[in-house]
């Protein structure tokens, strides 16, 4: 008789860790699925980024990295939170892509996959999982970490990126689970082992 399949969706914004919480679920033997590394993997492709260039050109922006002949994902992202028509344009491309990469994803062993979804919530795509967890953190700690990884960026420019998300209070009513990663890593590894045993 073969396994029940399980998808689990985490979620949640900008530096509030998710990313950290899907190396731990990779640790402990489960699939994975990282849809920034999707992204990334796309970015690169000849077609994708031959047209996302051409999106760019016409709104007189560069974002190649002429040293790599590769898009610069900081130039991108600078741009996105400023160009908000020009975003719309590249993400028209890049999720459909990402979804069917996501689909194309072959569910072994455990008989669980979780994915990485920061935008699951602004893109509805909660109803193609099982379950969702939501990964929050208290907006002070979210700006102070999200500084420390990007020092480049001004507290304002900080700000915007994470103003531009939807409301992580609105996103808590959109759940089925949440973590609180305010506190220690160990405290939120705690509230994923016991959102594991319930959904197994």
């Amino acid at each position: 008789m073969k396994k029940k399949e399980i998808r689990v969706a985490i979620t949640g914004n900008i530096a509030c860790g998710k990313s950290i919480l899907g190396k731990f679920l990779e640790d402990l033997g489960y699939l994975v699925v990282d849809t920034d590394l999707i992204t990334h993997e796309l970015l690169n492709s000849l077609i994708i980024k031959e047209e996302i260039l051409n999106i760019c050109a016409f709104y007189n922006i560069n974002v190649l990295d002429t040293l790599s002949g590769l898009i610069d994902r900081k130039k991108l992202a600078k741009v996105f939170f400023e160009n908000f028509e020009l975003k719309k344009k590249i993400e028209n491309i890049l999720h459909p892509k990402i979804k069917d990469e996501i689909e194309s994803v072959k569910i072994e062993g455990t008989g669980i996959m979780f994915v990485l979804i920061p935008l699951l919530f602004e893109l509805n795509w909660q109803q193609n999982y099982n379950y969702n967890i939501l990964v929050f953190c208290s907006p002070e700690i979210q700006l102070e970490r999200l500084k420390s990884r990007n020092p480049d960026l001004s507290e304002e420019d900080c700000k915007r990126r994470i103003n531009s998300q939807m409301p992580q209070e609105q996103k808590k009513e959109l759940a089925n689970f949440i973590i609180d990663n305010s506190g220690t890593f160990d405290q939120s590894k705690k509230q994923m082992l016991e959102i594991i045993e319930l959904i197994v």
